[in-house]
């Protein structure tokens, strides 16, 4: 278990060097983080509602356009097969309208947000807010699990939970089978002999 003042030993095969923000190497230079191992950013939230609230405009004109064919071209009776496999099409595009806004609406609310591990530490940056956390200053590294739905106990993402301050939480990326930010925080908690839950 390494000491306050002791350097991380080393972490798993460094992640190609990312832009980073002015305001990030300032404070990471500032609590002498030293070396940027990764980064994981996640940084344009406008552009993915668009992308959402497009699909919920595609799925209104589908709705409209497949209710109109239904019941213009088609006629089928009340009772028919027909009728029960076809009314189903327009409720999807219906569920598809309502869900795409909602869900963009909450990538806007969550905001920007960027982790940069470096070889002492971490620093969050959600819109422009900063956060920066020492790894001997992190009580717990902690697992959220889903608690609703069909993805009821399956990890969701990590919160990094520092001795003071609100928790960082860390969404899981698997990229080929590993996630490969995560592969250094764990490393850097675990050097220190700071729990996993």
């Amino acid at each position: 278990m390494a000491g306050l003042g002791e350097p991380t030993p080393p972490l798993p095969a460094p992640t190609p060097p990312t832009e980073v923000p002015p305001e990030v190497t300032r404070t990471a230079e500032q609590r002498g983080f030293g070396a940027l191992i990764d980064a994981r950013l996640m940084n344009r939230p406008g552009a993915t509602a668009m992308v959402y609230l497009a699909i919920g405009v595609g799925c209104l004109v589908m709705l409209l356009v497949s209710s109109w064919l239904i019941t213009s071209v088609f006629h089928p009776t009340s009772f028919s097969f027909a009728w029960s496999i076809l009314r189903i099409v327009p409720l999807l595009f219906c569920l598809g309208m309502v869900l795409a806004p909602v869900y963009a609406l909450r990538i806007v609310l969550m905001g920007s947000r960027s982790y940069f591990a470096y070889a002492n530490g971490i620093v969050y940056r959600r819109n422009r807010a900063i956060q920066a956390v020492a790894w001997p200053e992190v009580r717990e590294l902690r697992s959220a699990v889903v608690t609703r739905g069909d993805a009821a106990g399956k990890l969701s993402h990590y919160d990094l939970v520092p001795l003071s301050g609100p928790p960082i939480p860390i969404p899981i990326n698997i990229v080929n089978g590993r996630d490969e930010f995560l592969d250094h925080v764990i490393a850097a908690v675990r050097h220190y002999g700071r729990p996993i839950n």
